[in-house]
């Protein structure tokens, strides 16, 4: 079974596609991620050709005389996210165009099911743009199509992350899929955990540790692992200072740690902080006079608990997490681990492009790519699953899987930190 990748950005849904037993022939669209496909070409079992345009021309992918049975793709979610502006945001943001250009692009190939990741607002804030894309694919093919929005949560299909999304799906034909009923969730350092002790390096370099429970199915079975390096900006050597000075408290953003590292160096920061000094101080002085916690206003950096799955990773994941353990920023290698990549996944040949840390915020999770393209094939060879939601308009449906791991994840932080909610209970 075949499928056409447009917009598929760095990669994720393709490979979680291609997990699941589908075989990509075109990669169209914007070119985002592209090496990151180039560069890992072994994992896809045909040799794909591809295409792209960055002005939504779908006149320009080479879509002319294909036919596939399925079109995945990962349109910019920007117009609905809340890392975005309030003025850019809604369903007329201009990032949509890309949704857009998605539904055109598919509707000249005439697949079955057209299938795209976003953020959970895209429903929630823009169902009437979903209902106005179906109907333009209709428009376009002459043909019906059932919509399903499908709620979901990495940590239901056996990622690592806690991580809500939302697929769009399109499909001429009945789809359904089964409720997962997660038994077991990772924590964070179940996840990464046996990579903390690697030099940061590029280059190849072998396993020092042996993997949890959970790491073992992304290890590499020639026991090297590339990519292990965190990313260099002004930011993360100010945060490296910071931690240098005091500890980090895992569950603390910057702001605290910075307060208590100017008051720790004598009421003064280090040189790092000299193009941001004068408003960094004025801040301090102010929070210092009326008690009240200190407002940066920027970044956002946040060390996550060790005794919590893994997070949302974003665009800039590796300029605003601190590792859980070890006082630095998470590499490139962890943050595909996070999402889902296997280590056999190259990173080093692509190391020098702009965009590389970003790869990991922009994709889908694999193991999500692996559950929808699991259903997706199930319901195109007339073997649906047996939940198709609930009926919430014309030919419109709702399938909620984004809560079966809740009570896994309690029983975790129950046994980690002794609250259900996630609360470490002082002694």
């Amino acid at each position: 079974m075949k499928f056409i990748d447009i917009h598929g950005l760095a990669g994720g849904l393709s490979l979680g596609a291609t997990q699941a037993g589908w075989t990509m022939t075109h990669r169209a669209g914007l070119d985002f991620g592209s090496p990151a496909l180039e560069a890992n070409r072994d994992h896809f079992p045909y040799d794909f050709t591809t295409a792209y345009d960055n002005n939504n021309d779908e006149t320009k992918w080479q879509l002319d005389g294909m036919k596939t049975d399925a079109v995945f793709g990962v349109p910019p979610c920007s117009g609905f996210s809340s890392l975005s502006s309030k003025n850019f945001r809604g369903m007329d943001s201009p990032a949509n165009e890309c949704m857009w250009s998605l539904i055109r692009g598919a509707a000249m190939v005439s697949p079955d099911v057209v299938v795209f990741e976003s953020v959970t607002q895209a429903f929630t804030q823009g169902r009437p743009l979903m209902q106005a894309l179906r109907a333009e694919l209709e428009r376009l093919t002459g043909d019906e199509f059932g919509l399903y929005h499908i709620k979901h949560n990495a940590l239901n299909v056996g990622g690592s992350a806690i991580r809500n999304r939302y697929f769009f799906v399109a499909s001429r034909v009945p789809f359904g899929v089964e409720l997962e009923d997660v038994k077991r969730v990772p924590t964070i350092v179940e996840t990464i955990g046996d990579l903390s002790n690697l030099p940061l390096q590029w280059e190849e370099q072998s396993y020092l540790s042996g993997p949890s429970w959970f790491a073992e199915a992304f290890r590499n079975p020639a026991g090297v692992v590339d990519g292990h390096m965190t990313r260099d900006s002004m930011h993360a050597r100010r945060m490296q200072d910071v931690m240098s000075i005091v500890e980090w408290p895992p569950g603390t953003d910057e702001a605290a740690v910075i307060h208590e590292m100017w008051r720790a160096n004598d009421f003064s920061l280090p040189e790092s902080f000299e193009g941001i000094r004068p408003r960094v101080e004025k801040k301090l002085l102010i929070a210092e006079e009326t008690g009240m916690p200190l407002e940066l206003g920027f970044n956002g950096t946040y060390r996550w608990r060790p005794t919590h799955p893994a997070y949302v990773t974003t665009g800039d994941a590796a300029n605003k997490l601190v590792h859980p353990t070890e006082n630095r920023f998470f590499t490139a290698r962890e943050l595909a681990r996070i999402i889902g990549f296997p280590d056999t996944w190259r990173i080093e040949p692509y190391k020098k492009d702009s965009h590389m840390f970003s790869f990991w915020g922009k994709c889908v999770s694999v193991p999500c790519g692996k559950w929808i393209g699991k259903w997706t094939k199930a319901s195109i060879e007339g073997n649906p699953g047996s939940y198709s939601g609930e009926l919430i308009g014309e030919r419109e449906w709702l399938i909620d899987d984004s809560r079966g791991h809740k009570k896994a994840l309690g029983d975790l932080l129950e046994q980690t930190t002794g609250r259900r909610d996630g609360r470490t209970v002082k002694s």
